[in-house]
């Protein structure tokens, strides 16, 4: 039995995928939401959290030394 091996380009060009983000502050019900939703919904949502995400990435992508520090993952910037 032959496995089909799928290259990145072929997946962008025939990928098609809804993405629902729940977005808010520290212990605002985000998590009971997206399991509320998993369960409610036809369609299989996976529920992963930013942590995760970005424990995902490589290390390099996510060195913050100096607060304000832009990196080529993730950075945080302060909004006043």
């Amino acid at each position: 039995m032959e496995i089909p091996v799928y290259s990145a380009l072929f997946l962008r060009e025939n990928l098609n995928m809804d993405v629902i983000i729940l977005n808010g502050a520290s212990s605002s019900a985000k998590s009971s939401i997206a399991k509320q939703l998993q369960s409610l919904l036809d369609e299989y949502y996976p529920h992963i959290g930013i942590d995760t995400f970005i424990s995902m990435m490589p290390q390099r992508c996510n060195e913050l030394s100096q607060a304000n520090q832009i990196s080529d993952g993730f950075y945080w910037e302060p909004v006043i």
